[in-house]
């Protein structure tokens, strides 16, 4: 039988050069050496860069399968995907998938996971693509049109973040048309690119560690609510918990979204269902029937160091 306690996450971007198996095989690492939870990456990317990673790197004890997709047989490798999935999360409590989308690709597959990880660049061709693929699979998320335990929860993550577009990003005017959340950002470092089937980021030291760990966090608490959801049926009390310091003018910037209140620089308080609009947060902010429960006005001044917000359905 299925264990209940197993996290399903699927990294997947129709575009390359996102860090997509960058964050498939470090938060495979993060989840096995830090969280000490059994763990499978099951490669579905033609080229298996997550899987020729995990098996040339050192040994961490993560299982590496490579299952490339076969388009000439899109929905024979459905079912076949779903076997893989289900058998790896019968003996192990983390698996995480690496896709590159295709237009060969059934959406319901994604079904089958808790948290659908999206990465994303910020300028406007990588936020278009980002867009575009959650527009057209946006039913997959869509909590109206099906049973809510089997909804994933839609998780978009910046990624290979630069300096320079720290100031100034297209996330800022992104509209998507389900609820998600926003991970923390994954900083380009030229130490990242050389880990490449020889290491990972959890046993680097200074910043790209320190900036990844708090991506991981993220993402494990990105599950806790999704888990929460399932548990309780949609209806989500308020965590009152600080989340880990993050401190970046991206952050910042997210937070400032002019013309949602007719005020440059104020955070926008119009939520719309086409929209979902990044906050500061020092408590973690959860849906209660269609609600946004945000933390008390004094904390304020600590801006948030780790943006995680979502819109529920009305």
């Amino acid at each position: 039988m299925e264990s209940m306690a197993a996290t399903k996450i699927i990294v997947v971007s129709q575009k390359g050069g996102v860090g997509k198996s960058t964050i498939s095989v470090n938060l495979a690492a993060w989840f096995r050496v830090i969280q000490d939870r059994s763990t499978i990456v099951l490669d579905y990317d033609p080229h298996g860069s997550s899987s020729t990673w995990l098996t040339d790197a050192k040994e961490i004890g993560v299982i590496a399968q490579h299952h490339p997709i076969d388009e000439a047989g899109g929905r024979r490798w459905l079912l076949t995907a779903r076997t893989l999935l289900r058998r790896a999360t019968e003996v192990h409590d983390v698996v995480i998938a690496d896709l590159t989308w295709t237009a060969h690709t059934d959406p319901e597959f994604l079904l089958g996971f808790d948290l659908v990880l999206v990465p994303s660049g910020v300028s406007e061709i990588e936020l278009a693509a980002t867009t575009g693929f959650v527009e057209r699979n946006g039913w997959v998320f869509d909590q109206k049109n099906r049973q809510l335990n089997a909804v994933p929860t839609l998780v978009i993550c910046p990624s290979r973040i630069k300096s320079e577009q720290m100031l100034d990003h297209a996330f800022g005017q992104a509209r998507f048309n389900v609820p998600f959340m926003l991970a923390p950002p994954m900083f380009d470092d030229v130490l990242i690119r050389d880990l490449f089937r020889k290491n990972f980021m959890i046993f680097l030291e200074g910043s790209v560690r320190d900036n990844f760990l708090k991506f991981a966090d993220g993402i494990r608490r990105a599950d806790e609510i999704h888990q929460q959801r399932k548990t309780l049926g949609g209806l989500v009390r308020p965590v009152q918990k600080h989340l880990s310091s993050y401190n970046s003018v991206l952050s910042k910037h997210l937070t400032q979204r002019p013309g949602e209140t007719g005020q440059p620089g104020q955070s926008g308080t119009n939520l719309r269902n086409e929209s979902v609009i990044a906050k500061p947060a020092v408590e973690e902010t959860v849906p209660i029937r269609g609600k946004i429960v945000r933390p008390s006005p004094a904390l304020s001044p600590a801006l948030a160091r780790f943006l995680s917000t979502i819109q529920s359905e009305k």
